[in-house]
């Protein structure tokens, strides 16, 4: 038998068994069901709405546990939300220099420290108790209050939040400590000791309380500024071997020392040569009260403002007189607009005290500031302050606040009154104040 032969004899039996069976009874039901069931919505799809090389399954050399993606991007999105409140919850804090928002306003006030929400507010205390608390400070972001507190040992320096928690000594009680100043960041505190006698400027550290003494070369008598634009550098006033005032730069990371080459104006001793001085908000310019204390009439104040300028090397590159009106008695406190483009200053002529701001590069142009100031009683009295009104300016360059001293003989604290630098708005509280006034600067 041959091969063909066989195959044309199975074909009949071949074709039987490859032929389709009987439809099975369940078919119908099958396809009503099918029927009646919805599609999966597209969205349901990963790959419709997410990256086809993140929706891929991969195979692995191995098999591991997969999560799915909808946990990851849950996960996902609790951690930028947790993120996002952390940040939200960060205070929003104001540059060191230039115009800030105007915040609260601290004094001191028989011992205790005292807030303004703001100038027409009621007074709330911040901080009480039986301790002599002075010299109100905020830190240059707005966030601290420094102050200092008078103790039988000596003067101690305290920070606290300008909420009034989380009180810190940072250094004390120190025999002398005075004149403080807040570094740009708030991280430092600049003041002066007496250490064995001989005047000197420290830094403490606000964090950890630790001190550093600064070696100057001489005697440094108080800090006055940091420098803005430079961290490191801080301001000062020194002596000179024949007792005058000198004016110099130290870095305080590097201990390097520069001298600005000024000329002192004093002819007798204990006047105050160097006395204020304040930088420009751009770091590039310092405004310094100068003079003897023995006026030309007509000519020259007895105590006036010098403009220095000063490069980024701590050089002196130019020196002019900033005077209003030469037949004052004195122009002194002068301090720059946060904006930098003028100067804040106060003038007595006679027993009349009266506030002046002025184009940076015309002291001629001043406008009054305020309502003038005139003594009758303590005007010429022994012993009595050659200042009636210290002057300082509001964060945002519109206000100003300002001490002035009473005509009571008695009074052992200054009145406090708000101005308009527009001349309008003007305000004498009903406030005791002893220190300085300090306003807070706030974020936009």
């Amino acid at each position: 038998m041959t091969a063909p032969e066989r195959f044309e004899q199975d074909l009949p039996r071949l074709l039987t068994q490859l032929a389709p069976g009987t439809r099975p009874d369940y078919r119908d039901s099958i396809v009503e069901t099918v029927e009646r069931t919805p599609q999966r919505p597209a969205w349901t799809f990963p790959g419709r709405w997410l990256p086809v090389d993140i929706t891929a399954q991969r195979v692995g050399p191995t098999s591991a546990l997969r999560v799915p993606i909808t946990l990851l991007l849950v996960a996902a999105l609790v951690a930028a939300t947790l993120v996002a409140l952390a940040v939200a919850g960060q205070p929003h804090l104001p540059a060191p220099f230039g115009p800030a928002q105007n915040g609260r306003i601290a004094y001191a006030s028989a011992g205790d420290l005292y807030v303004l929400e703001s100038e027409g507010a009621t007074p709330k205390l911040l901080l009480g108790g039986p301790e002599k608390d002075r010299d109100p400070d905020f830190s240059r972001q707005g966030d601290w209050l420094s102050f200092m507190r008078d103790e039988a040992a000596g003067t101690s320096l305290y920070v606290v939040r300008a909420d009034g928690s989380d009180l810190r000594l940072v250094a004390g009680p120190l025999v002398g400590l005075d004149w403080p100043a807040w570094s740009a960041d708030g991280s430092r505190i600049a003041f002066t000791q007496r250490l064995g006698g001989m005047p000197i400027v420290s830094v403490a550290d606000t964090a950890t309380g630790a001190i550093r003494n600064l070696d100057v070369g001489g005697q440094a008598e108080q800090p006055l500024q940091w420098r803005p634009g430079h961290p490191d550098e801080l301001l000062y006033r020194g002596l000179t071997d024949d007792g005058r005032k000198r004016l110099g730069l130290v870095n305080v990371a590097t201990g390097s020392v520069r001298s600005l080459e000024l000329t002192s104006e004093l002819r007798v001793p204990a006047k105050f040569d160097f006395e204020v001085a304040n930088w420009s908000p751009d770091g590039r310019r310092v405004v310094v009260g100068i003079g003897s204390g023995v006026s030309t009439p007509g000519v020259t104040p007895g105590g006036f403002l010098k403009i220095i300028d000063v490069a980024d090397d701590g050089s002196v590159t130019g020196i002019r007189p900033f005077i209003h009106d030469p037949a004052a008695d004195y122009e002194y406190f002068g301090s720059f607009t946060p904006d930098g483009t003028g100067v804040l200053f106060a003038s007595q002529a006679g027993c009349v005290y009266q506030a002046w701001l002025a184009p940076v590069d015309d002291p001629t142009a001043a406008v009054a500031v305020g309502e003038p100031l005139e003594q009758t009683v303590r005007c010429g009295m022994a012993g009595t302050p050659w200042f009636g009104l210290i002057p300082w300016i509001s964060p945002d360059g519109t206000r100003m606040v300002a001490i002035t001293s009473d005509d009571d003989i008695n009074a052992v604290e200054d009145k406090v009154r708000f101005d308009g630098v527009d001349g309008t708005g003007g305000m004498l509280r009903d406030l005791t104040a002893s220190g300085g006034i300090s306003w807070q600067r706030v974020a936009p």
